[in-house]
């Protein structure tokens, strides 16, 4: 070979290789930074790992993630299957929730086996349901990508990839590592069956099935259409099959139907081509949802009839609008006729359906009003990631406006509203018209509406809003005729450079400011003492329940397990599988836990015990009553009567105190053993989370409202509670530590503690009555119980008795201009016990006994450190004899092996009786086996000093049927100014004086006690500055 032949042949292999080089990079450069932008969305995503998992057990963000929690692990144990039925919750009932134990479950269990090889721990499995939605959220990406490459190029899909992973808001929140709920498998799998049926539009439009193929049986010609179209119908199955309510995706494909095919059908093209794709789509998911029906009633949390029904409903609604199109064709009809002929074929299905089924017709009317109609409730409203987007209701365009630009979207969503009516208006005007971008706008509108809607809704929206943007940025590099990868780069112009610059960053620059702070974590300034902590940060973005994590497991450990309650042997077990039931039959020994609905998922997991309400709103309307009755008389009948209730539940609180007792009375054996044991209250269910209390339910006989306004600091006006207030089970138990009660009694305080109260500005413009500083934007919290704590303690309680405010600057330097206010330090979570309590008999001997006021009081003390005393007090009858119930002992001797609690509040001595005089004139015990089988402790006779050295009792703590405690702080006299005091939110923290005569009311002073263990009552309170 001639040198001059192997030049020209290594010239032609040099530019072989070149251009090759050159192509195969074309062919595949978005790999690489596909790979790159979803590493990046793990990685930012993944950046508070660490704050999950640094303590014994893996913690989550919200609740729900709990309870999914809950449901992994049992799939793990019974692969593939979910749990079927619950009776770990929604106590004495049980419940079975569709949203939950579904395909996101079976998939997060399936990766957790994989992940510990077939025999995961209880933490791999945590952990991998921790980091599931980092992924998941990564995953969106595919599906964003491939739409914007179909809707336009290559380019497009990564730059709508690139705002997705710049995005801050719900989407971002609603992915990071902890936020473990289903939210994040929402949106894949939503956006995975939008582009599985673009896909299916796309194909159908290439090939143009006709009817005439289906009568000529040219399968070869339909399979390809076909295939595509039940692809696109299995998508839609997973997206449902995943999150059951997401039902709505195929009214929002029906709707896009019942649009695209008279579109079409007026350009005059034969729409056969979508009445196959509508068809047949649709028709899979009718088939395929129909193994899942979980009820047979209409429901859209659930997979129930309403599933297939409706999807074969679109489905025969595309055959007929296709017919009616054939129709038109045969009898020559006026295009123009066919969208009104539609809109008429509409509106008589819907009259049929309104007057052939109304409860059908009903619950889609509510469900598209709950999902973007602006048609929730009050008790709805209370759920903050249902509320509607600020803005909304009542329409604020400004509010509107500011929060979508700083909280979600940037301007990015000004885009995507601008890019949507340029892609509608260029695809209908244009020579080429294709049904995907109707399906692209009518998709966009719907998640716009549902995040108008319901605020947590915005993680629908995203998507659409970064593909839209991707478009948006690939019609300008169009226009300005950038070059493309085969092209020189150096050929591009100064102003293309620019334009395009120019583009980009105006529409990704206003995204990382507000992504930062997303990723950020709070940090806690040096400015405070060392016995004060962070409280945390948002639950948004880090671990919740991590207040809760001791109470639970101190429950766990420290109560019986249920089903042995009691000395029963029935135990439950946790991971049991049962069938289900309209009302389970709990065995004997079960009981549950009384709290606000928020917390029941952290009771079922963290604690692993029954709650009675839940997260998903179930009992609520009992709890809300329980926790306002404004006795404790009306307290235990709510209880007792809940077994029985359950086709009543929601009229608990309508039912008069004579009701509740006939209905208890009545009761069967089965229902008179399904009790309520436990009650455990928070700082935030006693004050920022009342208001929300009290949407559920209106006790009778109640007046008059929980709040008013009253002077302090010399006659200025602020917000208090009021008596109403004070005489909730809310205040009584939780601020008042159940003194006075005959049947409740404190077993557990989590050792870190906080101020609740009253808060307001420095110029006194703005007041709240009732708040908790543990939460944002305050974060302060107090380790354990100390000397400190204990001062600061009786100094709220000084300034108070003397209506002043105090500077929260002086706790904490990142507190300065907030007065508290009506406050005092309580710790975070409180648990309690529900006992039958023992009767304490005795009688007095000495001259006119008849009417003596007869006082028993008791020193108690928390784990912690803290004391308080619990008192309780009778008149004595003509004969001096007298009777009272109390629920503490004086030991601990019942513990979970007895069917008993293992309190963790400890006596300091015996019990002290007062009649007539500043010292004790008799002790006793009161053993606890006493307290759990309603024992008489008989205390024999009493002698009271002579006259000569008694006084007037009036200890400011009488009781009327054990349930009108006061711990002798003066409250609001009504008049809207303060009498003596503010309004009293309970007794003191510390021993409080109310064990004798003529007391002066307890600001928060521990009664010097004796060598001979005699207390003085008459101790004069600290007064602050």
């Amino acid at each position: 070979m001639s040198q001059q032949s192997e030049q020209a042949e290594a010239d032609a292999e040099g530019r072989f290789t070149s251009e090759s080089v050159v192509e195969r990079f074309e062919e595949s450069y978005h790999l690489p930074v596909l790979g790159i932008l979803m590493g990046f969305m793990i990685w930012v995503r993944t950046q508070a790992y660490d704050d999950f998992t640094g303590g014994e057990r893996v913690l989550f963000s919200g609740n729900d993630a709990y309870y999914h929690l809950r449901q992994v692990s049992y799939t793990v144990n019974n692969w593939p299957f979910t749990m079927p039925f619950d009776p770990w919750t929604r106590f004495p009932y049980g419940t079975s929730v569709g949203q939950f134990g579904t395909l996101y479950d079976q998939l997060i269990a399936t990766a957790a086996l994989v992940v510990g090889l077939g025999d995961p721990s209880s933490r791999e499995v945590a952990l991998t349901l921790l980091v599931a939605p980092a992924v998941i959220g990564a995953l969106v990406a595919l599906p964003v990508y491939f739409i914007g490459e179909r809707l336009h190029s290559r380019p497009a899909g990564l730059f709508g990839v690139l705002v997705l992973a710049l995005l801050p808001g719900e989407f971002f929140r609603r992915s990071l590592v902890g936020f473990s709920d289903h939210h994040a498998a929402e949106v894949l799998f939503m956006t995975t069956g939008v582009f599985a049926m673009i896909m299916a539009l796309g194909v159908a439009e290439r090939e143009l099935p006709v009817y005439e193929q289906l009568l000529d049986r040219d399968w070869d010609g339909l399979a390809t259409p076909a295939k595509w179209a039940a692809i696109a119908g299995v998508a839609v199955t997973l997206y449902v099959l995943v999150w059951p309510p997401g039902v709505v995706l195929v009214g929002i494909v029906g709707v896009f139907f019942a649009l695209a095919i008279p579109v079409e059908y007026f350009r005059g093209r034969t729409p056969d081509h979508l009445v196959a794709v509508g068809t047949v789509s649709m028709a899979v998911v009718a088939l395929t949802t129909l193994p899942f029906i979980d009820s047979l009633s209409f429901s859209a949390a659930e997979i129930s009839p309403l599933h297939p029904l409706l999807a074969f409903g679109v489905a025969v609604g595309c055959l007929g609008l296709g017919a009616m199109a054939r129709v038109w064709d045969d009898r020559d009809v006026d295009p123009r006729a066919y969208p009104f002929a539609v809109a008429g074929l509409a509106l008589a299905g819907t009259a049929f359906i309104a007057l052939a089924f109304p409860d059908l017709y009903n619950l889609l009317i509510n469900q598209s009003q709950r999902a973007f109609g602006f048609g929730q409730g009050a008790s709805t409203l209370t759920i903050s990631e249902a509320q509607p987007t600020p803005g909304v209701d009542p329409f604020d365009a400004d509010r509107l406006s500011t929060y979508l630009y700083r909280a979600e979207y940037g301007l990015t969503y000004v885009v995507a509203i601008a890019g949507l009516l340029w892609l509608l208006v260029d695809s209908f005007l244009g020579e080429e018209h294709r049904s995907e971008t109707l399906l692209i706008g009518v998709w966009f509108v719907f998640t716009l509406l549902m995040a108008l809607t319901q605020v947590r809704f915005h993680y629908y929206l995203a998507p659409g809003v970064a593909v839209l943007n991707g478009w948006v940025l690939g019609q300008i590099v169009d226009l300005v005729g950038v070059p493309d990868l085969t092209q020189r780069i150096g050929d591009m112009k100064g102003y293309q450079v620019l334009t395009l610059l120019a583009v980009v960053m105006l529409i990704v620059a206003p995204l990382a400011p507000p992504l930062a702070a997303e990723t950020r974590a709070d940090s806690q300034q040096q400015d405070s003492p060392m016995w004060v902590v962070p409280a945390g940060g948002s639950d948004n973005v880090g671990p919740s329940g991590t207040r809760w994590a001791g109470s639970g497991a101190w429950m766990s450990d420290n109560t019986p397990q249920p089903g042995t309650y009691g000395g029963a042997d029935e135990p439950m077990d946790y991971y049991g599988t049962y069938g289900k039931a309209e009302d389970f039959d709990y065995p004997e020994g079960a009981y549950g836990v009384m709290s606000w609905w928020d917390y029941g998922h952290w009771i079922t997991v963290l604690g692993e015990r029954i709650p009675h309400a839940n997260p998903f709103q179930e009992n609520a309307r009992s709890a809300s009553s329980f926790l306002q009755a404004s006795s404790e008389e009306r307290a235990n009948l709510v209880l007792e009567a809940i077994p029985s209730l359950r086709g009543q539940a929601g009229e608990i609180d309508e039912m008069s105190n004579e009701e509740l007792r006939s209905v208890v009375d009545d009761q069967s054996p089965q229902e008179s053993h399904e009790d309520v044991r436990y009650i455990m209250i928070d700082d935030q269910t006693a004050t920022t989370k009342f208001s929300a209390v009290t949407q559920w339910a209106d006790p009778p006989g109640s007046s008059g409202g929980y709040f008013q306004r009253g002077l302090y600091d010399d006659n200025q006006s602020v917000e208090v509670t009021t008596d109403r207030y004070d005489q909730t089970m809310v205040s009584k138990l939780y601020l008042n530590d159940a003194n006075g009660l005959e049947h409740y009694r404190l077993v557990h305080e989590v050792p870190r503690y906080t101020i609740v109260g009253g808060a307001a500005d420095r110029q006194y413009r703005n007041s709240v009555p009732l708040l908790t500083f543990s939460r944002p934007p305050y974060n302060l919290l107090f380790r354990g119980w100390n000397s400190q704590l204990d001062n600061l303690s009786r100094a709220l309680r000084a300034n108070d008795a003397q209506s002043r405010t105090v500077d929260m600057g002086q706790i904490s330097p990142r507190l300065q201009g907030i007065r508290a206010y009506n406050a005092r330090i309580t710790s975070v979570v409180k648990t309690f016990e529900y006992v039958p309590g023992a009767q304490v008999t005795g009688q007095l001997n000495g001259t006119n006994v008849s009417g003596q006021t007869v006082i028993v009081s008791i020193n108690l003390e928390a784990q912690s450190g803290r004391s308080f005393r619990y008192t309780q007090s009778t008149e004595a009858d003509e004969d001096g004899r007298f009777s009272m119930t109390v629920p503490y002992p004086t030991d601990n001797s019942v513990g979970p092996e007895e069917g008993g609690t293992n309190t963790s509040v400890t006596p300091v001595g015996n019990y002290s009786v007062f009649a007539g005089t500043f010292v004790p004139i008799e002790t006793f015990d009161v053993p606890e086996s006493a307290v759990y089988d309603n024992e008489t402790v008989d205390i024999g006779t009493v002698d009271v000093p002579e006259p000569d050295n008694q006084v007037d009792v009036d200890d400011g703590n009488q009781s009327d049927d054990g349930n009108q405690s006061d711990d002798g702080n003066q409250s609001d006299d009504g008049s809207g100014s303060l009498s003596g005091t503010a309004p009293s939110m309970g007794t003191s923290n510390a021993a409080p004086s109310t064990a004798a005569p003529n007391a002066a009311p307890s600001t928060g002073h521990t009664s010097g006690v004796g060598e001979s263990g005699t207390v003085d009552p008459l101790a004069a309170p600290v007064r602050g500055n």
